[in-house]
């Protein structure tokens, strides 16, 4: 019966034309419920129709996040139809990152490229226009650095695509992931050793957070706006393009 009511509800949001940050994501996190709960090829093909609306009337640069963390979520289930469905979906984002080349940050192509092979499609992305040097995404060019990127998620798949694409943008950087769904030691140490932490609270427990926030000691926490990879990344090269991370451990 949850089949029925998750696919349901993402339908809703399909029709619903515009939407919001946060409904977009409710929309993500309904998808992932029901593909957890093995839905049959009709449930499955009538989430994905649902979810193109969505990506078609909120086709805009603000959601290339949204679009990617969705294709990285659909590659990582079952596919009862085989993955065409998926795949069908995962050509309209790149169809939407295409549009406006000059919006696409360098982590948003460093993972579009890892979603082509994902997809069976490598060479989908050889004629991809190149990101400008002017890009209007502001992070075309790596700023250098060097040091601890930390990143609690409970979303293990989307924390080593982040942790992969970041250590090749960043061959200095060291990058560790924690998943510990209460306070830890390891957990405690990692978040006062980071330069950048990043705390992926869509995909979080409470727990894990306070802990978080006190062995911080009121250095700053990166709160990404989704549970995927592509949020996970948007954050923490904004940060380093700003410099806004710690200092303590030069």
């Amino acid at each position: 019966p949850f089949q029925v009511i998750y696919s349901y509800l993402v339908k809703v949001l399909g029709w619903s034309g515009s939407l919001s940050e946060d409904e977009m994501e409710i929309g993500a996190s309904l998808t992932q419920a029901l593909l957890a709960t093995g839905p049959n090829q009709s449930e499955y093909a009538d989430a994905i129709d649902a979810l193109q609306e969505i990506l078609k009337a909120n086709a805009s640069p603000v959601h290339f996040d949204w679009g990617l963390n969705l294709a990285e979520l659909l590659s990582q289930y079952p596919a009862p139809d085989g993955g065409a469905f998926r795949l069908r979906l995962f050509l309209d984002v790149v169809g939407m990152l295409r549009a406006a080349p000059h919006r696409v940050t360098l982590g948003q192509r460093e993972l579009l490229i890892t979603l082509g092979q994902d997809y069976a499609c490598p060479s989908l992305l050889d004629n991809f226009p190149p990101i400008p040097t002017d890009s209007d995404a502001g992070n075309s060019v790596v700023s250098p650095f060097a040091g601890l990127i930390g990143i609690y998620t409970l979303t293990d798949g989307a924390g080593q695509r982040a942790k992969a694409i970041l250590e090749r943008l960043y061959p200095q950087a060291t990058v560790e992931i924690n998943n510990d769904q209460v306070s830890t030691d390891r957990l405690i140490a990692l978040a006062k050793a980071a330069k950048i932490f990043v705390f992926a609270w869509r995909s979080s427990k409470h727990q894990a957070y306070f802990c978080a926030k006190e062995a911080r000691k009121g250095q700053d926490i990166v709160m990404p706006l989704g549970k995927g990879s592509a949020s996970i990344l948007s954050a923490v090269l904004e940060k380093i393009r700003l410099g806004q991370y710690s200092f303590a451990n030069d």
